[in-house]
């Protein structure tokens, strides 16, 4: 980190220095990394580094802007801009960092200042549930649904929300905090991306029976819905040659084994080729 005494101070781990110089009111605790938008934030750094000290003193100092984001997308980048963006293409800051490495300690000093946004979204739409409902970190997740201004339906761009995300990668304890939340509606269960692929059809698809288990106990999810192309959860269990899976929906009552795709194909021809 080259420039400020601030950036010098936390670039040598002198805690005691960089204490002093944010108390400083002609201290800037908003100093990136360089003399360029869209690097980073010293406070992102150091949650990066897994700095839990440098944090709190960051987040003691009034001045802090705790949301500010770091990246540019490539296409409003110039070249000296990219070449001191590691990632070009996202864009991110301090909570969103913290929820996509998983560490607990961070997001909770982070969630506890009043200006945190928690519902932050990166360029992609990416919040920091989606980021850690994908990554499997319960502890985190858990953390953010206790946020009173916590949205659990944020999706990204292309509509995955973090409950259909934990279904996507098999996070069984996720899928089970979900459920077990009052304010979590059917229609949030079976909400579907952009090409309408429900929760249930995506654990389906991947394999994840103990997931397809849980959700065809529960009376609020729809096993039938369809892709855009009308292919059932049967059809996608099939197509993956996840032949549990497939027996589990032949055996529900509710599972009508004779729906063609869009362009005429049955559910099980795949399996069975």
């Amino acid at each position: 980190m080259p420039g400020t005494p601030l950036l010098a101070a936390y670039t040598a781990r002198d805690l005691i220095k960089f204490k002093k110089l944010c108390c400083d009111k002609d201290t800037n605790p908003n100093e990136r990394e360089y003399e360029i938008e869209g690097t980073k934030t010293i406070l992102q750094r150091a949650v990066e580094d897994f700095n839990d000290a440098v944090v709190e003193i960051l987040l003691s100092n009034p001045d802090l802007e705790p949301n500010l984001m770091s990246g540019i997308p490539n296409e409003e980048n110039s070249d000296e801009e990219n070449e001191f963006n590691e990632n070009p293409e996202n864009t991110t800051n301090p909570l969103l960092v913290g929820c996509s490495l998983g560490d607990f300690i961070m997001v909770d000093l982070l969630l506890n200042d009043s200006r945190v946004l928690v519902n932050v979204k990166d360029n992609n739409g990416w919040s920091p549930l989606t980021k850690t409902c994908s990554k499997g970190h319960t502890r985190v997740v858990e953390r953010l649904m206790k946020h009173p201004e916590i949205d659990l339906n944020q999706a990204t761009s292309i509509q995955e929300t973090p409950f259909y995300l934990a279904c996507e990668a098999g996070h069984i304890d996720i899928v089970k905090l979900f459920l077990a939340d009052p304010r979590f509606e059917p229609d949030d269960i079976n909400r579907g991306e952009i090409e309408n692929r429900t929760p249930f059809l995506e654990a389906c698809s991947n394999g994840h029976i103990e997931i397809v288990k849980i959700l065809l106990a529960d009376c609020r999810v729809d096993p039938t819905i369809a892709n855009r192309y009308n292919q059932t959860p049967l059809y996608a269990a099939c197509g993956g040659s996840h032949a549990d899976i497939a027996k589990l929906l032949v055996e529900d009552g509710r599972i009508d084994v004779n729906i063609p795709t869009l362009s005429g194909v049955l559910c099980l021809i795949p399996f069975y080729k």
